[in-house]
């Protein structure tokens, strides 16, 4: 899990890189951090509440594990949806200058 996101951690400091001043001037880009800071929290509490758990095969998760399941995929989606996002908004996205040269 750890090894998943760390990652993703340091190819998105790359991609951060290539073009910071644009993407931290993207109030979309602060989103995607709240989420990922959001699903990091939930996936340290899901570890000590879920794993953490002595007779985790010896009985069915507790609905706290299952509702730390559904915050953490809604989380990663946020993140990932502000992420795509993150080309359609703030202050240098391309759609204000998309102009449709089909049909005319």
């Amino acid at each position: 899990m750890w090894m998943g996101f760390w990652i993703n951690a340091v190819s998105g400091i790359i991609l951060l890189a290539a073009d910071a001043t644009t993407k931290l001037a993207n109030p979309t880009f602060y989103v995607k951090m709240a989420f990922i800071a959001a699903a990091v929290v939930v996936m340290v509490r899901i570890r000590r509440t879920v794993f953490g758990d002595p007779q985790i095969d010896q009985q069915p998760i507790a609905p706290s594990g299952k509702l730390l399941a559904w915050a953490s995929i809604i989380c990663w989606t946020g993140a990932i949806t502000a992420g795509r996002l993150m080309a359609y908004f703030g202050t240098d996205s391309g759609a204000p200058q998309f102009i449709n040269r089909i049909g005319g």
